[in-house]
């Protein structure tokens, strides 16, 4: 005798199988001008020498790499896109496409380097004819976790806020504001286990 869960399984299979044919058919129409702003935390936005002797100071050697991007390293590489258009034109169509763009990052990042972020940011704000489509925001000190992990359980919401304000700007929905309540803006655990979490951090 067939189970009514079953049934109920099959129906719910059907359902996701075709959302998935459904984001198939909006991804092929899909592109960057349709973003209203795009934020790079932390992120490797060139895949050049920096990042690769970063990786492999992990154990990640350089075949891994290849491998994390489908071998195609040199196509997911921001800065790279920038220098390899075929004519002027195209790349002043390309970055006319470009939503605005907030990068953050950690100066003591040990597993993207800063470098990196501060070397692409640098290429883009050359190349943009509005430069203040782009920001560049440096945390002093922290890591490659701190801006999602060690910084908000220490009561440290910088990088949230600056979020809250980016959506703000690049969207017109009713004006956010960041919530004044405790159970938000206090630190989760004892400041000495952040300490101690930043000095066994490998990242």
């Amino acid at each position: 005798v067939p189970d009514d869960d079953d049934d109920d399984d099959d129906e719910r299979n059907i359902h996701i199988g075709s959302r998935v044919l459904e984001d198939d058919a909006l991804n092929d129409a899909w592109s960057a001008s349709d973003l209203k702003g795009f934020a790079a935390i932390s992120s490797p936005m060139t895949l050049g020498s920096v990042i690769t002797h970063s990786f492999r100071r992990h154990g990640l050697d350089d075949a891994m790499v290849e491998r994390m991007f489908g071998f195609k390293k040199d196509e997911y590489d921001p800065c790279l896109t920038l220098h390899n258009f075929q004519s002027v034109d195209d790349k002043e169509k390309f970055l006319k496409d470009l939503p605005p763009i907030s990068i953050y990052h950690g100066t003591k990042d040990k597993t993207v380097p800063y470098e990196a972020s501060d070397a692409f940011y640098e290429e883009l704000r050359r190349a943009m004819l509005d430069e203040s489509s782009i920001s560049f925001v440096s945390y002093v000190g922290w890591s490659h976790t701190d801006p999602i992990l060690e910084a908000p359980m220490d009561g440290d919401h910088r990088l949230h806020r600056d979020l809250l304000n980016d959506v703000n700007k690049w969207t017109t929905s009713p004006c956010l504001i960041w919530p004044n309540d405790s159970k938000v803006n206090d630190r989760l655990c004892p400041h000495f286990m952040v300490k101690l979490s930043r000095f066994v951090n490998p990242f």
